[in-house]
């Protein structure tokens, strides 16, 4: 059952319960009286409050994920998203080639499981040599790093122009029997065979390697139509080596050694809106939406009147009566078109913590944060409606206990489009979404549908 027929079904018992008990009290007073005095009657109210809403810019999130983002693509409502990566190898530590090794020629394998924007736009992609500086395994970086910071692109070492539907390159799969698109680039001869020489000097350790070679920076030069969604990356080394027979005689042997771009090593994505003012400036002025757009580029705030709330409460529920929270909830509508990409998840996060959340990857808590999936419903006209929806009981019980020791009044919320993992054990992770999404929430200003919070309670 979805959450909205179970909000429906919930207050409706409750109205059925309320009206029981003002039936039995107008049918016979005596009788009523005698079984629940007044003073021991449980009290329900409902109220609702139309909360403010307004949008942010966001300039980066941090992000360790599994896939990757790179190209460009610009979205008339959202503005221009250009995606870059910057990787590290995984080096061959411990393995010593053999002597004689030759290279004959190195490619490089950026793998992807799909693509968002038009499949036959071209995306032209170079790849250069990291310069200037490496990324520390254990550091947590902010998706808007400079480029120069690491790489002067000086150094080009490979180009390619290829279209999202036609790679012209793919994979055959072991596990599906499936070809899975990739890009393969050829790396400049003359830039692989100084690196295979110093490869073979520095496969000590990851440190080392790291030291001698600090990574690749890929980028797309032109396109702005098409963004790749990467999920692995790797280096191809293809070698040859004679080995001498004991009679003298010489046999060739032909090997290719790959350097992988895994979880040992880091991967960052890095987030450029070039028109991000502009677009922020125009989708303001439209009082009726606010806007949350992925990754890294737009999310949208809720304000609780907290102290309207607790001046409702207390002047319904006499101090003397114990307080329960039967019901906070937070509707959040979407308005899908057919342009849109709305976040399949959205956490609900007390602004004050949301930069912790994800530095530190800490866990869900109700009294926090709060995760909830595109929803669906049916309205009386038969049209589909989208929604989020939270039920924020926990986190205003927990602050309505220890109200005297805050001076703010109101309490600030933060929609961040996520993407949730559940392994099969342990805990669930949550981070920021770094695909490409776009969604429009009616806001507290909406004529139509308002952004409101439903609360019931009870006084025993």
């Amino acid at each position: 059952m979805k959450l909205s027929n179970k909000i429906f079904t919930f207050f409706a018992a409750l109205a059925v319960a309320a009206i029981a008990l003002v039936s039995c009290g107008e049918k016979d007073n005596t009788v009523g009286g005698s079984i629940s005095p007044v003073e021991d009657r449980i009290l329900v109210a409902a109220d609702t409050f139309r909360l403010t809403t307004f949008n942010s810019k966001v300039d980066y999130i941090y992000c360790n994920a599994d896939s990757f983002l790179l190209g460009m693509y610009s979205d008339p409502t959202f503005g221009t998203t250009q995606a870059d990566l910057f990787t590290q190898l995984a080096c061959l530590e411990g393995y010593s080639f053999p002597k004689g090794a030759v290279l004959d020629s190195m490619l490089l394998f950026i793998n992807y499981n799909d693509w968002y924007g038009h499949q036959n736009a071209v995306i032209d992609i170079s790849v250069y040599e990291m310069d200037v500086a490496t990324f520390d395994y254990g550091t947590s970086y902010p998706s808007n790093i400079e480029p120069s910071d690491y790489c002067t692109k000086s150094t080009l070492v490979a180009q390619r122009t290829v279209s999202a539907l036609h790679p012209t390159d793919s994979l055959l799969n072991n596990y599906d029997n499936q070809y899975h698109p990739v890009v393969v680039m050829r790396l400049n001869d003359e830039w692989a065979s100084t690196f295979f020489a110093e490869m073979q000097k520095h496969s000590q350790d990851q440190d080392t390697f790291n030291e001698f070679f600090k990574g690749f920076y890929i980028t797309s030069q032109f396109g702005n139509s098409t963004v790749l969604y990467v999920n692995q990356i790797d280096l191809h080394a293809y070698y040859h080596y004679d080995y001498e027979e004991p009679d003298g005689t010489k046999t060739r042997y032909n090997d290719v050694k790959t350097l992988p771009a895994n979880r040992e090593v880091r991967t960052i994505n890095r987030f450029y809106h070039p028109d991000q003012d502009e677009v922020f400036e125009r989708l303001s002025a439209d009082t009726k939406y606010n806007y949350v757009s992925s990754p890294s580029n737009m999310f949208a705030h809720i304000t609780l009147p907290l102290d309207n709330i607790i001046e409702k409460i207390d002047a319904k529920i006499p101090e003397d009566r114990r307080l329960y929270l039967n019901g906070a909830i937070l509707q959040v509508d979407v308005m899908n078109t057919e342009e849109d990409s709305p976040a399949k998840q959205m956490l609900l996060i007390k602004t004050e913590a949301m930069e912790n959340f994800f530095l530190k990857n800490e866990i869900l808590t109700d009294t926090c944060a709060i995760v909830s999936s595109l929803n669906t419903g049916v309205d009386s006209k038969d049209s589909t409606y989208y929604y989020y929806a939270y039920d924020l009981s926990y986190m205003l019980v927990y602050f309505y206990r220890d109200k005297a020791s805050y001076d703010n009044m109101n309490l600030d919320l933060t929609l961040v489009p996520v993407m949730v993992e559940s392994p099969a054990q342990g805990l669930s992770a949550v981070r920021p979404l770094n695909t490409m999404s776009a969604t429009r929430i009616y806001s507290g200003a909406n004529s139509d549908k308002p952004l409101t919070l439903k609360l019931l309670y009870s006084g025993f």
